[in-house]
Formats: structure tokens, sequence, C-alpha cells
């Protein structure tokens, strides 16, 4: 926290954001009704694929880059037995808010109907939440 009591802004995903992402993910299960389940090893892979992301010098860009490749690591490699585009989703914001950029309620909510009818194609999902997010960040 800074002196205002703000939290610092972040874009490396922690294991404590991890965490919180997981009990996301059981809550949404438990919600849809379904089992929940993790394979943690795609998980952790798909995270540190994200925090490498480091060579992008502008800060709106690299956190467009990062949060649009989360969002399609989680849809398309599906770490969790359900519930896996739901989670990513407001996984994604919630970096994108850490990170200490905003997305307005309705522009999450034109992304969020833009990204489910793509939500299968990595590289589909990666070019058009990055490229909306470039737009409204």
């Amino acid at each position: 926290m800074n002196s205002s009591g703000k939290k610092e802004p972040t874009e490396i995903i922690t294991s404590t954001a991890v965490k919180r992402l997981v009990n996301l993910n059981k809550e949404i299960c438990k919600e849809l009704k379904k089992p929940f389940g993790v394979d943690q090893s795609i998980l952790n892979e798909i995270i540190h694929s994200v925090n490498l992301y480091t060579d992008v010098v502008d800060s709106r860009a690299r956190i467009a880059k990062k949060a649009a490749n989360l969002l399609a690591g989680i849809t398309t490699r599906r770490p969790f037995a359900n519930g896996n585009f739901e989670s990513g989703f407001q996984f994604m914001l919630n970096f994108v808010e850490d990170a200490g950029f905003d997305l307005p309620y309705h522009k999450a909510e034109q992304l969020l109907l833009v990204s489910k009818f793509v939500h299968d194609d990595y590289s589909k999902i990666q070019r058009i939440v990055e490229k909306y997010l470039l737009d409204y960040l």
C-alpha cells in the first residue's frame, strides 16, 4: 500500500493471485453446479508465460498483451475442469485492475460478448482482446 492507502499497481501474477484464481473457479463451478478440478501444471505454465512479457516498453501495451495471453491461455488450454472462460475473463479483468488500469464496465461487457465467440482459438482471442484493451484502457 502506498501513503494514500491504495494498493500499488503490479503486473506480476503472484502465487497469491493464482490462489485467488483457483478460489474464483471453485465459486464459479459451484454456481454452475459442475465439478471443480485444476491441473496445476498447466495453470503454472500459463502464468509463467504471461509473466515473461517484459520486453514491451509501453506499460499499456504490455498489460494488454499480458491480459490477452492470460485469457487466451486459460480458455484454450483449460487448466480447470469447468468454468475456464468465466474464470479466465474475471481474472483477466482483475489483472488489468491490479496493474493500475481501468476498463469501464460497459466496455468489459462488450469484450465479454465478443471474446466468448472465439474462446476456442488462442490466436483469435489473443488478437481480439489485445486490440480491444489497447483501444479502451
